[in-house]
């Protein structure tokens, strides 16, 4: 599994909080984030979509899990997901956010994967090496 992000500013603490334990790069130019479509704000048309209902809801379930937020770094680029086979020669989920916070439901990220989250292994594949995570995760 790799992640690509949009600057070096938060790595170490990415990590460190384990929010992610895969191949982590780092795209400065935001050059893959052009190639796949995703959405850049300005400073005007960012206040309205943090005004709506997906953005709000968010914002009030990162404060109720004490995630605190620090306005550093660049707010105004979107991100997504993009699950691809091993090889990339299938696209399996592709999610462009449309406002801060949208997002995929963890279950639906699991049942592109092949994984049965009811099992008690929720995330677990999060964890394994290269070939034990292809295996589980059927890519």
């Amino acid at each position: 599994m790799a992640a690509v992000g949009l600057e070096k500013l938060g790595v170490e603490e990415f990590i460190s909080r384990g929010y992610f334990t895969g191949d982590l790069y780092v795209d400065e130019q935001k050059k893959c984030y052009q190639d796949l479509g995703y959405k850049r704000f300005n400073y005007i048309n960012i206040f309205a979509a943090l005004l709506s209902k997906i953005s709000r809801a968010i914002i009030s379930k990162s404060r109720e899990e004490n995630i605190p937020g620090n306005l550093q770094g660049d707010g105004l680029q979107n991100g997504g997901l993009l699950i691809v086979t091993k090889g990339g020669s299938e696209v399996l989920l592709s999610h462009k956010e449309e406002v801060p916070g949208d997002h995929v439901a963890n279950s639906e990220i699991l049942k592109v994967l092949g994984i049965d989250g009811s099992s008690g292994t929720r995330g677990s594949f999060l964890n394994k090496p290269g070939d034990q995570c292809e295996k589980e995760c059927n890519i």
